[in-house]
């Protein structure tokens, strides 16, 4: 299979996958669903690449098809600290603050149609005690040039420490190499990204 059609399947399975799984829940184990959308997705994603010719018609094509498609994931969150044990490891300033603390793969080496989990645990804090934290998650997997998005959803955060695991599948079909996951989180005007290893064998 050449890589243009790798990248496409890809896309699509991916985002596939994410369209799924944008759940807002705080703690526990939460999922989606919407009707169709693996298949419309799949189908939206290869068709958009044998018409633009690259991943990113693929991605288009993709995003398109995944609104008439039905597709399962699964967010997994926790609060691991709360904001009193999360101040006194980083200074409680006059502006909100955010630090990644921690991203890692599980596994962090995985068979083609393997299914990955990420893990990526992050502080939010603010002056104002009973101030709600909404927070911004996005994934993509990343290797050389290319970019293909895995997931994003904006959630309510109470303050402290939080764990956010995201839960995916690879396509068969995908190149074996080495990849990054990149995992960017943005709390109003702050912004942070974190990135850990990924082996597909």
């Amino acid at each position: 299979m050449n890589a243009r059609f790798t990248r496409a399947a890809l896309t699509a399975t991916l985002v596939a996958l994410s369209a799924g799984c944008a759940t807002n829940q705080q703690q526990g184990d939460s999922s989606g669903t919407q009707k169709g959308a693996l298949t419309g997705a799949v189908l939206g994603g290869l068709l958009g690449a044998a018409v633009g010719g690259d991943s990113k018609s693929a991605l288009k094509g993709a995003v398109a098809g995944a609104v008439i498609g039905a597709i399962v994931g699964h967010y997994q969150d926790k609060q691991v600290a709360s904001r009193e044990e999360a101040a006194r490891r980083y200074a409680l300033e006059s502006q909100p603050r955010l630090e990644l603390e921690s991203a890692v793969n599980a596994p962090t080496r995985v068979g083609r149609g393997g299914t990955v989990e990420s893990r990526v645990g992050y502080t939010v804090l603010a002056p104002n005690a009973g101030q709600e934290m909404r927070v911004v998650e996005e994934r993509a997997l990343v290797r050389g040039q290319d970019s293909f998005p895995l997931s994003k959803r904006e959630v309510a955060r109470s303050q402290g420490t939080h764990a956010s695991v995201f839960k995916f599948t690879l396509p068969k079909d995908l190149d074996a190499g080495d990849y990054t996951l990149v995992t960017t989180v943005t709390q109003g005007t702050l912004v942070k990204s974190v990135r850990a290893p990924l082996t597909v064998a």
